[in-house]
């Protein structure tokens, strides 16, 4: 038998034994649940990148639509107004006055016996 110092308690080695293996199972599991919440955190990180980037790119879309889409109104009212005044054009067309007066300010067309004097607007 060996002689134990005062202070020392008594351990078989089982218990030592048996507190190694339970302390090297406690750090497997530790560890594995580490590598499992690290795999996840990654996994996590990597979607909201993905979702991000993918926002931002909708958002960027949305944004150039929306301009092409005012381009466009603006441009549809403008046609429209065109419309209307060559609506117009094509009624007064009809009118045999209407070309007849057209006839004399742009070609310069007299009646008989009139005569026209061609004023210039400058200096």
């Amino acid at each position: 038998m060996t002689m134990l110092k005062k202070n020392q308690p008594f351990v078989s080695s089982t218990v030592n034994e048996e507190q190694d293996y339970l302390q090297q199972r406690l750090e497997k599991k530790k560890r594995a649940l580490l590598k499992r919440l690290s795999l996840l955190g990654g996994l996590a990180l990597v979607l909201t990148v993905f979702f991000a980037v993918s926002f931002y790119l909708q958002h960027a879309q949305i944004s150039a639509k929306a301009e092409k889409k005012k381009e466009l109104e603006a441009h549809s009212q403008q046609l429209g107004e065109e419309a209307k005044e060559l609506q117009l054009e094509k009624t007064r067309l009809s009118s045999d006055e209407y070309i007849v007066n057209i006839a004399r300010y742009k070609y310069l067309y007299s009646k008989e016996g009139e005569t026209i004097y061609s004023i210039s607007e400058g200096n």
